[in-house]
């Protein structure tokens, strides 16, 4: 057979250029795969719920961003029990009176035949055409390891082979690292942070829970969120010991007033993208080959002169486990080179190479 349009002639552009679409704007994009990733504790699964529910529910709008109503299967990889009374609680807190979302009542091997049909079939009993699959979580679904290129490989193109299948966007829940250094990356192979088109990282330390956007393909970052975990009783519904039941709900709260050092604004993903691009622009705008470089001393100057950072804290800063640098890695925005960084977006060498970023 002939390969007809397979190439695009430029000249031609206009006609397929189309802005991205999104379920929640700048946040979820539609027919898309991305991670939604934290250490356990961090209000993961409900921040989950949140977005999903406001998706299936109809609400306006999630944090501020708005919504477009879609049909949301979500994958209960440790059963729907745990899972109904949170959504409950969000439906109570948010006046949803009616969703469309189905949870499944247990997980499957995802990256197999028969997983991959049972989905498929059970959603196809239910005449249910999804707009989002939650697959909660990546461990409870996946066969193989997930330190392993090649099984998180498989894994990813039964995701692809799904999404393509409903024109849907997938979105994988994992944990990330056990070590103190991974707590901003997800576990697992580094196959997996290569193959989303967004990816984000709930957290809580001591601004609260936050939620950051790690990873965008086509759009620029938003900034950091933060919420809260606000309890609610579940009405009618007690424990054998006649106690009432309660359950935790995603609440959008207010960002801490910033500290003198200001560093809950200075480190986010996005901060620290932009405060790497202007220490390049002042460092001469060097390139190695095509890709804009960043050398190692010069970010150490640009660090010290325009932002008073001393020699010791800027090498704990720079370091591959350092807060300006890791986000930057896992995001792959930056690859470390001997003498410092380029950077591999490929928006970024292309403005880079047009005009200076």
């Amino acid at each position: 057979p002939k390969n007809q349009n397979w190439f695009v002639d430029i000249n031609e552009i206009d006609a397929h250029l189309k802005p991205i679409s999104y379920l929640i704007k700048k946040v979820i994009p539609r027919n898309s795969i991305g991670m939604i990733y934290g250490a356990s504790g961090s209000g993961k699964t409900f921040t989950v719920i949140s977005l999903m529910m406001a998706i299936a529910g109809a609400l306006p709008d999630w944090f501020g961003y708005k919504v477009r109503q879609g049909k949301v299967a979500y994958l209960a990889g440790e059963g729907y029990a745990g899972i109904l009374p949170r959504i409950k609680g969000f439906m109570l807190d948010n006046k949803i009176s009616k969703a469309d979302l189905l949870v499944s009542t247990s997980g499957c091997d995802f990256n197999t035949e028969e997983g991959y049909a049972k989905i498929v079939n059970s959603l196809a009993e239910k005449s249910f055409t999804p707009d989002v699959i939650v697959v909660d979580t990546l461990n409870r679904f996946m066969v193989g390891d997930e330190n392993s290129a090649k099984d998180v490989r498989s894994m990813l193109d039964y995701c692809d082979r799904l999404q393509r299948k409903y024109n849907c966007t997938i979105i994988l829940i994992h944990h990330t690292g056990v070590g103190e250094t991974a707590q901003t990356r997800a576990r697992g192979s580094s196959a997996l942070r290569g193959a989303f088109d967004f990816m984000f990282l709930v957290a809580q330390g001591e601004s609260g829970h936050t939620i950051e956007h790690y990873k965008a393909k086509d759009s620029e970052l938003i900034d950091k969120m933060h919420f809260e975990l606000a309890s609610i009783d579940l009405p009618g519904l007690f424990d054998e010991d006649g106690e009432q039941v309660t359950t935790a709900v995603c609440r959008q709260a207010e960002a801490p007033e910033a500290s003198e050092s200001g560093s809950e604004t200075k480190y986010s993903v996005k901060s620290i993208l932009k405060q790497f691009k202007n220490a390049w622009r002042d460092c001469g705008r060097e390139f190695n080959g095509e890709y804009p470089f960043l050398s190692r001393s010069g970010y150490k100057d640009y660090l010290a002169t325009k932002e008073g950072v001393t020699e010791k804290a800027s090498s704990r800063y720079l370091a591959p486990t350092g807060r300006l640098i890791q986000p930057l890695l896992v995001g792959q925005y930056i690859e470390a080179t001997q003498h410092g960084w380029i950077m591999i977006k490929p928006e970024d060498i292309s403005i880079a190479n047009l005009s200076g970023i």
